[in-house]
């Protein structure tokens, strides 16, 4: 890190003039790329954060606790890409993850990012 241009220009003959401090940045670098930012890491970090988000939304026993579809399509937007689809499931008192992803596999063609989403809930839940 740097503060300013005349510091950016230091550090940059510094390195040049020793490459074994950039080449031991360079594998503390690596190695912590390898250790932390990994698909597995990225995923734990997206699951924590949508619970941390999203608490009253979490999916318990595949049921979306409780919450009407009407209010669910509300909450999400009726003219949303969630809100749409969720939209599919009016008239019934409640959805859950079960029903929402037989609905996704019953369909055809390309799925939709909403659908390829809760294809993917459906795999950490199972």
């Amino acid at each position: 890190c740097y503060r300013d241009t005349d510091e950016l220009r230091e550090k940059i003959k510094y390195y040049l003039k020793h490459p074994e401090k950039r080449e031991e940045i360079e594998k503390k670098g690596q190695k912590r790329a390898h250790q932390e930012h990994t698909y597995e890491s990225r995923m734990k970090e997206m699951i924590a954060f949508m619970i941390e988000r999203a608490p009253d939304r979490l999916i318990r026993d595949n049921r979306f606790n409780g919450n009407k579809v009407e209010s669910l399509v509300e909450e999400a937007g009726r003219n949303s890409e969630l809100g749409n689809f969720l939209s599919r499931f009016k008239g019934r008192e409640e959805i859950g993850l079960k029903e929402v992803v037989n609905e996704i596999k019953e369909g055809e063609g390309e799925l939709s990012k909403v659908e390829n989403i809760f294809l993917l809930m459906e795999s950490f839940i199972n």
